[in-house]
């Protein structure tokens, strides 16, 4: 859409200007954040590149703590495991999902991404055609999240529920036909304004959680997310 296509543009000017500046954690978030962009709008190949751009540029970054280098990795595992499952490679979208699940069982600060992982393997679900372990899943995410919403309602609505899609689409999003877009770009989970962040949301972040961080402009303003950068 229109809408997609501009804040992608916005979010590669934000990218170029925090390499520009050597901000590289919110470079790295940035561009996980164009790859997610990608992703959902079903450009696989340069959801690819962006994500692999994210990946390396987080990995120039010096004297991270043990659980946020942790933590960078689970989001590049994270992204991996949403690429397959949506490129139909069931195998490979497990093995991605079982490496975040053992960083996350490591414990320490990244204990609390449990629900991510929820997110994810819901998500993976969902894309393989497993629409009643997509709900189980994705009941178990943050039911905070419009774009886990979104989800749920699509998984009830492709197994035959209307009404419990309809309950799960309490903010209209499906039937606005925005799940990869405006509540994509939305900024939920605990997400850090300016240069930390979250991952799908309304803006995007720059380091945070599991699904990465991302950050860009929305509204004039620089806001961000958590995980899924990714």
């Amino acid at each position: 859409s229109f809408t997609a296509w501009r804040r992608l543009y916005t979010y590669q000017q934000v990218f170029v200007d925090q390499m520009a500046a050597g901000a590289l954690d919110g470079a790295a978030g940035t561009a996980n954040a164009i790859a997610r962009l990608y992703l959902e709008t079903g450009d696989f190949t340069k959801a690819a590149a962006w994500y692999r751009t994210g990946y390396d540029t987080a990995k120039k970054l010096s004297g991270l703590p043990a659980d946020q280098v942790d933590l960078w990795e689970m989001r590049w595992r994270h992204a991996q495991s949403r690429l397959a499952a949506r490129q139909k490679d069931a195998a490979g979208a497990q093995a991605h999902a079982a490496a975040v699940k053992a960083l996350i069982d490591k414990g320490g600060e990244n204990a609390n991404q449990l629900p991510i992982y929820h997110y994810l393997t819901g998500y993976n679900a969902f894309h393989l055609g497993s629409y009643d372990s997509a709900l189980a899943e994705l009941e178990k995410a943050d039911q905070r999240d419009p774009f886990i919403l979104a989800l749920e309602a699509r998984s009830a609505e492709k197994r035959g529920d209307a009404a419990a899609a309809k309950g799960f689409d309490d903010g209209g999003a499906v039937a606005a036909g925005i799940v990869g877009d405006e509540v994509l770009v939305r900024g939920d989970q605990g997400a850090q304004v300016v240069a930390e962040g979250d991952v799908e949301g309304r803006a995007v972040v720059e380091g945070a959680d599991a699904h990465g961080a991302e950050v860009t402009r929305d509204s004039g303003g620089l806001v961000g997310h958590t995980v899924d950068q990714v």
